[in-house]
């Protein structure tokens, strides 16, 4: 088996299990996603998401419109056309509730590992991504 195919079952499985943490959380992936990108950057706007993860305008629109309905998220002043979407108290709540111990369970996955070894995967993860934004840029749009 190339080292591509492993590589992509390997990043399936990993999807799959977000995709399975997701919904005992009672989360759409959506959701989780955007809880991920808020917890990490606090303020986005739905262009950011969209560019940071690739998921459909309307999958943002929609996930976003949820969150705010349940009172998660709030959309703030405009800058540059765009609003600034950030946690409500409640969306704070949830966050450390629902889906704060699962990121520290995720965090001590790598208690196990040497500090030369997270190094080591970040900077593999790093020059992966690096070299594959370089291919991509690189592809010829058909159209």
């Amino acid at each position: 088996m190339q080292t591509i195919q492993r590589f992509n079952r390997i990043n399936d499985e990993i999807n799959y299990l977000y995709h399975t943490a997701s919904h005992k959380m009672g989360l759409a992936d959506s959701e989780m996603i955007i809880l991920y990108l808020l917890h990490d950057y606090k303020k986005l706007t739905q262009s950011d998401i969209i560019n940071r993860t690739g998921m459909t305008k309307q999958t943002v629109n929609s996930a976003i419109a949820r969150m705010e309905k349940e009172g998660w998220v709030q959309l703030g002043k405009r800058t540059h056309h765009r609003k600034i979407i950030s946690f409500t108290a409640l969306g704070t709540q949830i966050l450390q509730d629902v889906l704060g111990p699962f990121i520290q369970a995720e965090e001590k996955i790598f208690d196990d590992w040497s500090q030369e070894e997270i190094d080591l995967f970040l900077k593999l993860n790093c020059r992966y991504r690096d070299q594959l934004r370089h291919v991509v840029d690189t592809i010829k749009e058909r159209r």
